[in-house]
């Protein structure tokens, strides 16, 4: 009887789910130091954790780059700042939460032995020092990408392994560790010559998703090769890989192609740079980069792909961004700044927009359906008065599954470019569903182009070896939080005693599912009123507060 009823008022409720409002705000987090982020990761308490880099002063004035990483709350204050690295260059690039409320983070160093440059650091929930390791990679050795795309890390669940992206002897690879560190494969990948490619091409990758269900990874990047007739002809276009993760052996290989010439049609030499990969729950696989529409260092836009698990494209457009009036701007998506929103079915692309008539670059957030057409494009960063903040940032993006809407992290910089004047801070934007954060922010349009076309190429692995262990060189560092716009209706959790599962702030399927399976199986989740009885009043509560929605 009680299954019946339940069940009956399932398929009522199912009509009416309510979601949340949103939280939104933008924050700078200052100190006498330049920093920014490069990655951004939504945490399980509705916060966010960011990572980048931070220049310090050594004993003979000399600055270098330590890794830098904040925990921010789910109102975006900040709450432990950390820093770590040796006497040279140490960048952090990649950043993720693991399950015990701890942090991997990958990113590169220049402070400890040669050919061993790329770093995986472990934090515990508190942002305390657990281990890190070094493995073969070369600093800045991707010589295709402007500016060097760093390194992208992913976790395979439940047990946490780690996949992670570097270039070694002019050969992108991925290492693949267990949670602790320790390598389970290293594998670098060679592209034979074959036609269009005259000699061996030139590949790199820029961020690595993992497919939970298949236990496959997807790798983004570019490839560059020669022109075939001789001319020395360069040509760039986006690649996508899928690999068994288990082993490191490549499944497929495509690269993607936009020959449409803006200047010359009949020389078609558009370059395009594979940047940010997700994949959806379906296995779909949605990658966004760069092109300059066969006008190099005159434009750059913004590439977009949508292919099956085989990789064979369902579409594939570019975008020229614009202002609402009609002016060019220049723009382009960041590296690893591609996210896929169990939600609604949307896809969130993060970038960088530049004017032309002022040089001053804004960050963009796009969001669009599942076949990549835009539903709106917002540029942040517009702050007017005496002391204007030109945030370069727009690196990274990151999906608030448990809340609502998005957030955006990078630098700002209190005067304009370029950023040598050492004057850029972290900041965190995380606006509603439509995009808003409330302040500094315009609208911009992205004008759709013709449709691309991919070709299948062959790729080579093979084994590389590797592992060093690193020191405990953190810091704990204190920063200075502006303020620019906040406001304070975004939900972190349950917003009423029907919500029962993530996303929290969203009463649909998932709440009823798992009310459903709590009160057949006697849980004590589904005792709504706390008596200690699973009955028809835990059925009526439930069936209000889903009725009545979140606020």
């Amino acid at each position: 009887m009680k299954r019946n009823i339940i069940i009956t008022g399932a398929a009522v409720l199912a009509l009416v789910a309510g979601t949340a409002d949103g939280q939104y705000y933008q924050y700078e987090l200052a100190s006498v130091d330049d920093e920014g982020s490069l990655s951004i990761a939504q945490t399980n308490d509705g916060g966010f954790v960011t990572a980048g880099w931070r220049k310090v002063v050594d004993a003979g004035g000399i600055y270098n780059k330590d890794f830098y990483i904040v925990k921010h709350d789910k109102d975006g204050h900040f709450q432990w700042l950390r820093v770590w690295g040796g006497p040279e260059d140490d960048v952090a690039y990649s950043i993720r939460q693991t399950m015990d409320g701890g942090y991997i983070i990958a990113g590169e160093t220049e402070s400890f032995e040669q050919n061993m440059e790329l770093v995986l650091l472990r934090l515990d929930p508190s942002g305390q020092f657990l281990w890190a390791k070094a493995y073969p990679h070369q600093v800045a050795g991707d010589t295709i990408h402007h500016p060097h795309a760093g390194v992208a890390l992913d976790l395979l669940v439940p047990n946490e392994e780690i996949i992670v992206t570097a270039y070694f002897m002019g050969h992108p690879t991925l290492t693949f560790t267990d949670p602790n560190g320790n390598p389970i494969w290293q594998m670098s990948y060679f592209l034979p010559p074959v036609p269009p490619m005259i000699d061996g091409a030139l590949h790199a990758f820029t961020d690595v998703d993992i497919d939970q269900n298949e236990r496959t990874a997807v790798v983004s990047g570019s490839l560059e090769y020669r022109d075939p007739a001789g001319t020395n002809t360069k040509y760039d276009d986006a690649i996508l890989m899928k690999l068994d993760v288990n082993v490191g052996f490549p499944l497929w290989y495509f690269k993607y192609d936009w020959p449409f010439d803006r200047d010359d049609p009949d020389d078609p030499n558009v370059k395009e740079y594979g940047h940010g990969v997700d994949i959806a729950p379906d296995g779909f696989i949605y990658s966004a980069g760069k092109t300059d529409f066969g006008r190099e260092f005159i434009d750059s836009g913004v590439i977009t792909i949508v292919t099956d698990p085989g990789g064979v494209p369902f579409n594939m457009m570019r975008y020229q961004p614009l202002e609402t009036d009609g002016r060019i701007l220049y723009g382009a998506p960041g590296y690893a700044s591609v996210e896929f929103d169990q939600r609604f079915f949307t896809v969130a692309i993060a970038g960088t927009v530049q004017r032309i008539d002022n040089f001053v670059p804004n960050a963009f957030l796009m969001l669009t359906d599942p076949m990549l057409i835009p539903f709106w494009t917002w540029a942040y960063g517009d702050q007017g008065g005496v002391d204007p903040v030109w945030p370069t940032w727009g690196e990274s993006v990151a999906v608030a599954d448990l809340t609502c809407g998005w957030g955006v992290a990078g630098r700002g910089e209190l005067t304009a470019p370029p950023s040598f004047l050492g004057a850029g801070d972290n900041y965190l934007v995380k606006t509603e569903d439509n995009g808003v954060s409330g302040c500094n922010e315009r609208h911009i349009d992205m004008a759709p182009e013709m449709p691309g076309m991919e070709m299948p190429l062959p790729v080579e692995p093979f084994q590389i070896f590797g592992v060093v262990d690193l020191p405990d060189l953190l810091r704990v560092v204190q920063g200075q939080e502006l303020q620019f716009c906040y406001y304070p209706t975004c939900y972190t959790g349950p917003c009423n005693r029907a919500d029962l599962a993530p996303y929290w702030g969203i009463l649909d399927l998932q709440d009823i599912n798992a009310f459903i399976t709590a009160f057949v199986n006697g849980q004590a989740i589904a005792d709504l009123n706390g008596d200690g009885i699973l009955d028809l009043r835990d059925i009526q509560i439930f069936i209000t507060d889903f009725v009545a929605g979140c606020p």
